[in-house]
């Protein structure tokens, strides 16, 4: 296990002190810096890799994030030093982004207001080591066609090649990953 820098300890003690992590500890954190205009893509964090909750801290400047679900779509501002929650179905159903724009409509403002030249974020995360149970399959990763069959391919793969080293076993199922499974490679 890697200690979080020491810088981020007090964010991280912090987040974890609010009572969103139900008594776990945040293992994974990420830092993004956007300049003016960048955005990020819609999407909806991998289900299979991470807990409930996501918690993002926005730090240096504002931005606009969008969550939409089908047709539905909602704008959220996150001001400078926020700290946003992600949990249930905003976590596992709803597709998050920040438009690619240098300006962005405020609520209860006529004009759309300058995004700030730098915006930081940090992300906040608990690493998942269990299948995931959430209540939303149509969008969870671990559900969808074929993967319950290929992740049990591989784990029969590698109960069938358990007198291989960690090595040879990690060469195998990345061999797998990359030809789909079907073909066998040159030292098999």
């Amino acid at each position: 296990e890697t200690p979080v820098p020491l810088w981020m300890s007090p964010m991280k003690e912090r987040a974890e002190s609010l009572g969103v992590m139900a008594g776990r500890k945040i293992d994974q954190m990420t830092v993004n810096e956007y300049s003016r205009g960048v955005g990020l893509a819609p999407h909806i964090d991998t289900h299979s890799a991470f807990e409930d909750p996501l918690l993002s801290l926005s730090l240096a400047g504002h931005t606009v994030m969008e969550f939409r679900q089908g047709e539905d779509h909602r704008a959220l501002l996150l001001p400078r030093r926020s700290l946003l929650v992600m949990s249930g179905a905003s976590r596992y159903a709803w597709q998050h982004y920040i438009p690619h724009r240098k300006t962005d409509p405020l609520p209860h403002s006529p004009t759309p207001t300058q995004r700030p030249p730098i915006r930081c974020s940090i992300t906040m995360r608990i690493v998942k080591f269990s299948a995931c149970e959430c209540d939303f399959s149509e969008h969870c990763d671990s559900r969808l066609p074929g993967m319950l069959e290929a992740q049990q391919r591989q784990v029969r793969e590698a109960a069938e090649n358990a007198e291989l080293s960690v090595a040879e076993l990690a060469v195998k199922l990345t061999a797998n990953k990359t030809t789909g499974g079907g073909q066998k490679s040159e030292k098999e």
